[in-house]
């Protein structure tokens, strides 16, 4: 096995590029050792098999702090950094190496978990989110499940951008969370689209013909958009944060309502629901979940209901580095406007594997509700297919998201045939087996269950995402083309003759 370090020191201009090392010894520590590239004050860290990312802690470790927390000897300690498996710098007095807590945290978690193969990590400091494996979720502090309750997606939107609450109540009570700034007690700023961004927004996406999924609406929408938007190049915070509410509100807006509600519907403008109050919107703006159910669904939701997307919206607003918020990430280390970010966001989330998978799952609860949840579940094991929506990359016992959205969606919807089958699903796949429900299942129970158009939960999950894109890339806005990896070159060598 083999490792390769390279230091890169941008501020004094110094590269320092380590020989590979061998060993032969880390079989019981990782499948494959990492390869670290730090690049001024960014740690990037590939590794064919690692775990879940902790948050960096303050300060340095002692060697015997270090040891501790890997449950080793300090004798092994040194023998992982000649390994190249863990970095240490010598302390002023020159006697003493301490250590970087976050690295030994993510040593100390692929030692725990044994890694998984085949998985690429990249890890990158970020104020913004925390995961807990065993089933917690904050956003800078604040508990996502308790905003869920708290608060409506504009107010997380709005502190995962600012570190402050739009509503001075929530803002007073986790101001004391680091990086949190004074809250806000002006009037909040609206989510909502200058009519000449949405007009040429809605023009595009105009374009498509009627089959389009809307999520394909969405991705040329916010380019088109960004072409109205002259002042979309400025990467100031506060800019930036302006521009999330347009790109949010022109997202939600530029596709045409469900097609039609039912006769006893009140139209979208003039309703009124708990998440339109707790985002501090005026009568006549209504909240993004309930302009965004309009957009979705025939039927009008109950203030309930609407509160229920609201909270799916919060839940999915921010998940740490996943492929497509890495993605945004990179395209706002080249400095790309917010509209670029987006759209680049877009791209990464359409993959089967990532934000479509609540909209492969609603067949299955509408076959469950057909034909029952044993026969659907029979179904797939019968033809080895895995059942969807349970279990997690990162968390072991729980995902947060749907555990709080599960008893929402039963209280929404109560006596709904598709909460019932869901219910039925969860308890035959977990009975006899360590696993749990996740989020990409309740967003498939909401649709279904709402009957929303088909499609709706990728939407749901990229307006939601949109949000914390534009976090990350508040945050990657303060440095400059950072994101210049190095390949592991495997291919054949070419001959002596043709090399320059």
């Amino acid at each position: 096995m083999r490792s390769a370090t390279v230091l890169a020191d941008a501020g004094k201009g110094r590269r320092k590029l380590g020989a590979a090392r061998f060993a032969c010894s880390m079989g019981a520590i990782m499948d494959l050792p990492p390869y670290i590239v730090n690049i001024d004050r960014i740690n990037v860290q590939w590794t064919m098999a690692t775990g879940p990312e902790p948050a960096p802690h303050a300060g340095w470790l002692s060697a015997t702090e270090a040891a501790r927390r890997l449950g080793i000897k300090r004798e092994t300690l040194y023998a992982y950094v000649s390994r190249g498996m863990l970095t240490s710098e010598r302390q002023a007095s020159g006697r003493e190496s301490r250590f970087d807590p976050a690295e030994v945290a993510r040593l100390a978690e692929r030692t725990r978990s044994g890694g998984r193969a085949g998985r690429l990590d990249i890890v990158i400091d970020s104020a913004l989110t925390l995961l807990d494996p065993a089933g917690k979720l904050w956003y800078r502090g604040w508990d996502a499940e308790a905003a869920c309750r708290e608060a409506s997606f504009e107010d997380v939107a709005e502190w995962l951008w600012t570190g402050a609450s739009r509503r001075e109540d929530i803002g007073a009570e986790h101001a004391g969370y680091a990086g949190a700034s004074t809250p806000l007690t002006q009037a909040r700023a609206p989510f909502e689209a200058p009519k000449d961004v949405l007009a040429v927004a809605r023009r595009a996406a105009g374009t498509l013909a009627p089959p389009t999924p809307p999520i394909d609406r969405l991705r040329v929408a916010v380019p088109a958009a960004a072409t109205a938007d002259p002042l979309r190049f400025d990467r100031r915070p506060e800019a930036v944060a302006a521009a999330g509410r347009r790109i949010i509100a022109t997202m939600v807006d530029a596709f045409p309502p469900a097609e039609k509600r039912s006769s006893t519907a009140a139209p979208a403008e003039k309703r009124s629901s708990a998440a339109a109050s707790a985002a501090g919107g005026s009568d006549s703006l209504p909240s993004i979940a309930e302009r965004l159910w309009s957009q979705l669904c025939v039927h009008a939701g109950t203030p309930q209901q609407v509160a229920v997307l609201d909270g799916a919206l919060i839940l999915l607003a921010d998940h740490e580095m996943a492929t497509s918020t890495l993605t945004a990430r990179v395209a706002a280390s080249t400095w790309a406007d917010p509209y670029l970010v987006v759209t680049a966001g877009l791209a990464a989330l359409g993959g089967p594997l990532h934000g479509s998978v609540g909209d492969r799952l609603v067949p299955m609860l509408h076959e469950a509700v057909a034909r029952g949840a044993a026969e659907a579940i029979a179904t797939r094991w019968r033809l080895g297919e895995p059942v969807g929506g349970f279990g997690h990359v990162v968390y072991t016992d729980r995902d947060p998201r749907a555990a709080a959205l599960w008893p929402r969606l039963q209280d929404a919807w109560p006596g709904n045939a598709v909460m019932e089958a869901t219910g039925e699903i969860i308890s035959a796949v977990t009975a006899h087996g360590d696993t749990f429900p996740n989020v990409d299942l309740m967003l498939a129970a909401l649709v279904a269950g709402a009957s929303m158009v088909e499609g709706a939960a990728e939407v749901i999950f990229a307006v939601a995402r949109t949000a914390g894109w534009l976090a990350h890339a508040i945050e990657e806005y303060g440095h400059r083309l950072r994101f210049r990896l190095r390949a592991a070159y495997v291919g054949s060598v070419p001959p002596a003759s043709g090399r320059r």
